[in-house]
Parts: C-alpha cells; sequence; structure tokens
C-alpha cells in the first residue's frame, strides 16, 4: 500500500485524529522516509486532490495548519506553492471556511509586478483584475481580507488605486482605516490611496476616490515630498482631475489644497506655471495666493522664468494672466 494512502482516507473521512497522529509517525515509518515525505504531499487521489486540500475541502483547520508547517515548501515563497495557496483559498472562501481564509492567507505570499512583498489572495485577485473573485474574498465573511496590508503598508484599496480598478472600489474601501494608512511608518511614508491614483494619472479613480473617502484626505501631504494631490494632478498634466479635484474640495479645505507648498516651498500654481500648463480654474481662483514665495524666494509666476528660454506653453500663460490682471 503506497504510505499516503492512509492519510488521504484520513483526510477524506474528516478524521483529523488520524491524520494528525499518521504525520506524527512519519519518523517511525521508513517507507515514508525513504519516499521522500515532501513529495509525499505532492501525490494526489484520482480527482488530483492532495492532503492539503481535502483538508481544506473539508474544513479541517487543525490538519492544515500542521500539514503547511511539515512543509518547508510552503515557508519559503515557492512561486508554486503561493499559486496553489491561492487556489486553496479561492475554495474555502466559496464554502464560506473564514477562519480556513485566516489560515491560509497568512502563509501565502505572491510575487507580483508592483514589487511589494505579503501579498493576500485579495492583492492578488486584485492584480489579475479577477472581479468575481475579489467580490468573493470581500464579502462578509472574508472581510477581514480588505483591511489587510501588505509589507508596505498597502491595502487592497490601495492596489484597486494603483491599477485603475474602479469597480471595485465600492468593495474594497469598506475595511480602508485612514489612520492607520496614510501616516509615518518609522521613516516610511505611507501613500493615501487618493495618491496612489493621482500619482499614477488616474482621474476616474480620484473621482471615485473622492466620494468614497474622508475630505481631510485631499489635503494630506506626503512627508517625503510635501504634496498634495492637487500637486500631483498639476505634475502629470492631468486638467479634468485637476478641475474635479477644485470643483468637489470642501469649502474649508480648498485654501489649504491650492496653496499648500512642498518640500521646495512650491504651491500646485508653481509648478503649473513652471510647466506651461495653463489651467483657468487654479490660476484665476479667488483663493489662490499668488504671492507665495517657494525657498529660492521666488512667486508663482517668477516661475514663469524658471527655465533659460519661455516656452509656447508658459508664452500662452503669461497671456493668459496678463489677460485676467
Amino acid at each position: 500500500m503506497h504510505p499516503l494512502l492512509p492519510l488521504q482516507a484520513a483526510a477524506k473521512e474528516e478524521d483529523r485524529e488520524m491524520v494528525v497522529n499518521l504525520i506524527n509517525s512519519r519518523e517511525r515509518n521508513i517507507e515514508m522516509l525513504n519516499s521522500g515525505y515532501e513529495a509525499l504531499l505532492e501525490i494526489t487521489d484520482k480527482n488530483y486532490e492532495t492532503v492539503l486540500s481535502l483538508s481544506v475541502l473539508e474544513n479541517q483547520l487543525d490538519v492544515v495548519e500542521r500539514l503547511i508547517a511539515e512543509d518547508p515548501s510552503y515557508q519559503n515563497g515557492s512561486v508554486r506553492k503561493s499559486s496553489d495557496l491561492r487556489r486553496l483559498i479561492y475554495l474555502a472562501a466559496d464554502k464560506g471556511y473564514t477562519d480556513m481564509v485566516k489560515l491560509l492567507s497568512r502563509s501565502y505570499e505572491a510575487r507580483k509586478d508592483i514589487g511589494h512583498t505579503g501579498q493576500t489572495a485579495l492583492h492578488a485577485a486584485i492584480i489579475k483584475r479577477d472581479e468575481a473573485t475579489v467580490i468573493n474574498l470581500s464579502r462578509d465573511a472574508n472581510k477581514c481580507l480588505v483591511n489587510v496590508a501588505d509589507n508596505e503598508n498597502w491595502t487592497p484599496l490601495h492596489y484597486a488605486s494603483y491599477y485603475e480598478f474602479d469597480s471595485i472600489l465600492d468593495v474594497v474601501h469598506v475595511g480602508y482605516k485612514a489612520e492607520e494608512h496614510h501616516s509615518m511608518n518609522g521613516t516610511q511614508w505611507i501613500p493615501t490611496p487618493l495618491h496612489v491614483a493621482a500619482k499614477e494619472g488616474h482621474t476616474s479613480t480620484v473621482k471615485k476616490l473622492m466620494e468614497l473617502l474622508p475630505a481631510d484626505l485631499y489635503v494630506a501631504a506626503d512627508s517625503l515630498t510635501g504634496q498634495n494631490i492637487l500637486h500631483l494632478a498639476v505634475l502629470g498634466n492631468k486638467k479634468e482631475m485637476i478641475r474635479h479635484i477644485l470643483k468637489n474640495c470642501p469649502e474649508e479645505q480648498i485654501d489649504k489644497i491650492l496653496n499648500q507648498q512642498d518640500v521646495n516651498g512650491d504651491t500646485p500654481l508653481h509648478l503649473l506655471i513652471r510647466n506651461g500648463f495653463f489651467v483657468p480654474e487654479v490660476i484665476k481662483h479667488e483663493k489662490i495666493d499668488k504671492m507665495i514665495k517657494n525657498k529660492q524666494y521666488w512667486t508663482s509666476f517668477d516661475m514663469l522664468y524658471f527655465k533659460d528660454q519661455i516656452t509656447a506653453e508658459q508664452f500662452g500663460c503669461l497671456t493668459s494672466v496678463e489677460r485676467t490682471a
């Protein structure tokens, strides 16, 4: 008899004690040792189910925890093992096994292009733009995943903002706690999802996030650059985004978002004129302070001469300013 068959049988019969005893007895089982214990865990039954997947399907938490702990390839970040765990998380989520989802997610780590580690299955589903899985993993039974951050302290809402996944923002924003995720974490700035979307130039995402998130995040400044989302919209030459921010920013925040200075002392207007980027809604805004000086003692309109030569865009900006003077 194959040495793994008793394990498979025990898992199918939901006999937790038998499975654990069989695992514990492996040191006394010469055939198991000779076959390679980790390799044995890879063997499937006729339905291509391993002992681990059978235990997940039967919601055997203690058995699954023991199996993962006993298989070192689940601990070393194996890409294939990460894929296996992701599939099992989806299976557990489909069955509503909340505790199983939590257990498997602790061992899951995706290797994706965003360059972050510590991602959960929900982060991975967002990266893949798998809306059905995102909704499944975000429902009440699995809502704990919505607020789980990766090792860079990015939540699923950050990922949705980065990837311009607007259709799931309503689902994943529920667990976002701004006070935990947009402050300094030691020496590392944790951007708000609004900062992430604005920096990537995702106008539609910024619009949606402004409906969902508290207004104080509109004026939150990156502690490394000192820039708010209006600075970022200007730097990205995003006219529609700029107009939407100004139109929807509450009255009590508008003065700050327009006149906030970054680490160089530049307001959004400094950057706008420096780049020759004419947006009347900014230049002519009644709350704009045109006399603020940056750290080079330049006002915003001095930035017309920031470069040796005035560009056509800057000339158009200057002409427009003269007309409104």
